[in-house]
């Protein structure tokens, strides 16, 4: 329905990425709107988003639905942001608000906050990082 609006308010053709358009076609999709000049509107799925397309002729990024997956909505939102963007990106998330209690939408946002706060807070060992080493210094000194 958001594709029929837009098509019929601004006079533009509304292309579609999601799990139905075959992989060999998306790219084809992603290309003609990436070349295309003035304002033009393209409609991703945020899976078929994450899955290798670079959309730099895009600077407005809207979330209508969120995923339940903050990597998957990240990664959605990244295919904005690669080598060959030069517009400034600028992503909305529109929320319903209930006056008295929270939504569907903020009640999902708040969610997708805390699994973003509990990823960046995980600790992944690597080559640089001695995690028997700092243990210990963190015994060590009582915290």
């Amino acid at each position: 329905r958001i594709m029929e609006l837009v098509e019929e308010r601004f006079r533009v053709r509304v292309d579609c990425v999601n799990g139905q358009v075959e992989a060999g076609h998306r790219l084809t999709i992603v290309d003609r709107f990436n070349k295309a000049t003035g304002f033009q509107v393209l409609v991703l799925g945020p899976k078929a988003a994450g899955v290798g397309l670079n959309v730099t002729g895009a600077n407005h990024v809207i979330h209508f639905t969120r995923h339940w997956n903050p990597a998957t909505e990240s990664q959605a939102t990244d295919r904005a942001y690669r080598i060959g963007q030069t517009l400034p990106v600028f992503v909305y998330l529109p929320t319903m608000v209930h006056p008295t209690r929270a939504s569907i939408e903020e009640s999902l946002h708040r969610l997708l906050a805390e699994k973003r706060a509990l990823a960046e807070d995980v600790v992944v060992p690597t080559s640089e990082l001695d995690v028997g080493r700092e243990l210990e210094r963190v015994v060590l000194e009582g915290g």
